[in-house]
């Protein structure tokens, strides 16, 4: 039997830590996070370590990836759009299910310019299964400078690239 305590303990040092906006530890950079109605999503960086966590905020996340960049668990994308936008995501993978976390802005050469977007892209092998944009007013945003070095890039064109 296992005791409860360091996970309670854990919840409440990461809620003090950062207002109760991320699933992060407060030995970790949240590189993205937002709320998916009830559910809240984020990505938190260490120093060769990049989690995805899902679930309730406040609550233990109901899934969670880490990855070094080796594994293959995790890679980046970014696309640049003809009207000046752009789109930042970060992949996780868990047997044959992706996750995408993304964030863009339309460029000034579109029909919206200067809107932004984020959210969660769920793939059953490459198609999409669900696809939630991010709501409330805890965002952080993904951008490419927020990345770690380590995580590899997506194959360009490749069935995983592309807007979201």
């Amino acid at each position: 039997m296992f005791s409860l305590y360091p996970i309670a303990l854990y919840l409440a040092v990461a809620t003090a830590a950062t207002g109760g906006s991320t699933f992060c530890k407060p030995s970790e950079t949240p590189v993205f996070s937002c709320e998916l109605g009830r559910k809240q999503v984020s990505v938190c960086a260490s120093d060769r370590l990049l989690t995805y966590r899902y679930g309730m905020p406040g609550k233990t996340p109901e899934m969670q990836i880490s990855s070094d960049g080796k594994d293959g668990r995790v890679h980046s994308d970014a696309v640049v759009g003809g009207g000046g936008g752009q789109q930042t995501s970060l992949r996780f993978t868990n047997g044959n299910t992706h996750y995408i976390i993304f964030s863009g802005y339309a460029g000034n050469l579109t029909d919206s310019p200067g809107k932004r977007w984020s959210g969660l892209d769920v793939l059953d092998g490459t198609a999409s299964t669900s696809n939630r944009q991010c709501s409330g007013k805890k965002l952080i945003p993904l951008t490419s400078s927020t990345i770690p070095s380590f995580v590899p890039a997506d194959e360009e064109n490749g069935p995983f690239s592309g807007w979201r």
